[in-house]
């Protein structure tokens, strides 16, 4: 028996965007951490694990989304990188119970938790960033060590 995961730490919540999700209007949910240290990363507070301002209670955003469902056709679970947290299937399931679509924004450093997340079949959408050529100098690009063979592997799932 799993023992279940913790819900990630929200750090930012942007309750109406035009541009999220292009033809939607969507929430989007800013998760706490990455594993990319991107030199032009839009939101460089999200990429430390650890917050030491705190997050926002899970409880409030699901709040400020349910209250805003009949002008939303969708969230969008962005980062940092939402797919570093375990606890990320449990959010996804708690957006759909609200009744709206979820698009799920990632690096793709993860392909282990991105399959995990396209069998439940609860995300309408994926958006990965790509940085640069998926040659060596990817990592100058990322900012990071990186395993090429993940992205690759990230971008297969998608296409498929």
């Amino acid at each position: 028996m799993s023992r279940p995961q913790p819900l990630p730490p929200v750090r930012g919540l942007e309750p109406c965007s035009l541009t999220a999700w292009e033809g939607r209007v969507a929430a989007v949910v800013q998760l706490q951490g990455c594993n990319f240290h991107c030199p032009d990363c839009p939101v460089p507070h999200l990429v430390p694990q650890v917050f030491e301002g705190g997050t926002i209670p899970i409880e409030s955003v699901l709040d400020a989304i349910h209250r805003r469902r009949r002008w939303l056709d969708a969230v969008v679970i962005a980062g940092g990188e939402p797919t570093l947290h375990g606890g990320l299937r449990e959010l996804v399931r708690l957006v759909r119970e609200i009744g709206l679509r979820v698009r799920l924004h990632t690096n793709g450093s993860q392909p282990e938790m991105l399959r995990t997340i396209l069998e439940t079949g609860e995300v309408a959408s994926v958006s990965m960033s790509v940085r640069g050529p998926l040659d060596p100098t990817y990592a100058v690009a990322v900012g990071a060590r990186v395993r090429l063979a993940a992205i690759y592997e990230s971008v297969e799932l998608l296409l498929r």
